[in-house]
C-alpha cells in the first residue's frame, strides 16, 4: 500500500520510493498478458492549499505476446507523468494506491508489439515475416471473395 503521512507533510514536502508486489495491479493473468515484476515508484509530495499534490512516476513489468507475431517478450510499462491533487484532507494518513492502480493500467497497451517494425505472421501460411520472406504474395491463387464483389454492376 502506498500511504503518505499528511502531519509529516505539515513540516516539509517528502519524496516517498518504493516497491510493491505486481498484485497491486489487480490484473488477471491471461494467456496474452502476465503482470511479472514488482511495481516500483518514485513519488513527491507535497502540501498546496489545504491540500496534497503528489506527482512523479511509477513502472513495472509486463510479460506479453506480440499482437502482430506471437512472440513472447517482457515489457517496461511506466508512466512518467502523474499528478494527482487531493483537496482538504482531514486524515492524517492519505492511501493513494489505488489512484496509482488506476495511472498504471491507463498505461498499459491494449494490444503489445515486440518492436514498431514487427511485420508479424502472413494471414496465408502463417511463417514470421521477421524471420523469413514467404512467397504468398506472389502465388495469388484463385479469386478471393472480394474481387466478385468489385465487378458485380449495380
Amino acid at each position: 500500500m502506498i500511504k503518505i503521512n499528511v502531519l509529516q507533510l505539515e513540516r516539509q514536502e517528502l519524496d516517498i520510493a518504493g516497491t510493491e508486489s505486481a498484485a497491486l495491479l489487480e490484473i488477471e493473468d491471461t494467456e496474452l498478458m502476465q503482470a511479472k515484476g514488482k511495481v516500483s515508484y518514485q513519488l513527491h509530495a507535497s502540501l498546496v492549499n489545504r491540500g496534497v499534490l503528489v506527482a512523479g512516476s511509477v513502472k513495472t513489468v509486463i510479460h506479453c505476446v506480440c499482437g502482430r507475431c506471437v512472440k513472447e517478450f517482457d515489457q517496461t510499462v511506466e508512466n512518467s507523468s502523474i499528478c494527482r491533487y487531493y483537496e482538504e484532507v482531514t486524515e492524517p494518513e492519505l492511501d493513494i494506491t489505488e489512484d496509482i492502480r488506476e495511472e498504471m493500467l491507463i498505461s498499459i497497451p491494449i494490444n503489445y508489439l515486440c518492436s514498431e517494425s514487427c511485420k508479424g505472421l502472413c494471414p496465408h501460411c502463417g511463417i514470421d515475416l521477421n524471420k523469413k520472406k514467404c512467397k504468398c504474395h506472389e502465388e495469388k491463387t484463385g479469386s478471393d471473395a472480394w474481387t466478385a464483389l468489385d465487378d458485380l454492376k449495380l
